[in-house]
């Protein structure tokens, strides 16, 4: 299934847009849940890193599209931005934000099938990265994108996932190893996180998109602020 989002002030304007999806959807054989908001508070309150596409009007009534965009990416980093504009002048500064592209209105269904085979084109890309958890009976498959942190609990190894927790075996050290090129890293002994779901980290705590804080430890520190900071190079950011 691929969950998109649409925020949209505009009712006429946010059903052609559902529309256009759930047809999309229907022509490519392609599950496709749509959520609809009609500003970005609403869309922004409680959020969750659930989404794979998020269409975002850039004339908002309450906060532009662009701010909204800004706090979009402290909670979700991953996820694929288009902007709706009839303002094609302002599109360029969705780039700012890792904007995927802009479509202009009014919208067509041509010019929508477009962005959204090359948006489904990364979404299959995203979702072809994959671990295997083993549990206690039997095994799970999860997409690597959906695990904030991964913690371990006396012999049990639990997987902070916006699915919910999963329990699995193994040891830390396997999956430090196996999730490495996955940006994944140890603030302490304990707790291995993916960097892409960190929110903000202040002195030796480090608050995760899912809402909860972690320590880094003392020995620790040194080398996951320097990886972090490494990481933050290659064009990522909070």
């Amino acid at each position: 299934m691929v969950n998109v989002a649409i925020i949209e002030d505009d009712v006429a304007s946010a059903e052609t847009l559902k529309g256009f999806a759930e047809k999309y959807g229907k022509e490519k054989n392609v599950q496709i849940n749509v959520s609809v908001f009609n500003n970005s508070l609403n869309f922004l309150e409680n959020y969750k890193p659930v989404y794979d596409l998020v269409f975002m009007d850039i004339l908002l009534p309450d906060v532009n599209g662009f701010e909204t965009a800004k706090k979009l990416r402290e909670y979700d980093k991953s996820v694929l931005l288009i902007f709706v504009t009839n303002l094609q002048q302002f599109a360029v500064k969705g780039y700012e934000v890792d904007a995927l592209d802009f479509i202009v209105k009014p919208v067509f269904y041509n010019s929508f099938v477009l962005k959204m085979d090359r948006a489904m084109n990364l979404i299959r890309q995203n979702e072809s990265r994959e671990i295997i958890i083993k549990r206690a009976v039997g095994y799970r498959k999860v997409p690597i994108k959906s695990i904030c942190y991964i913690e371990v609990i006396g012999h049990k190894i639990i997987f902070h996932t916006f699915e919910g927790n999963i329990e699995g075996g193994g040891s830390l050290a396997e999956l430090e190893k196996r999730l490495e090129e996955e940006n994944f890293l140890r603030c302490k002994n304990c707790y291995l996180v993916n960097l892409k779901h960190i929110s903000s980290i202040d002195k030796y705590d480090v608050t995760m998109t899912n809402g909860d804080v972690l320590k880094i430890s003392q020995p620790k520190k040194k080398k996951f602020m320097n990886a972090f900071a490494e990481w933050l190079g290659k064009g990522n950011y909070l």
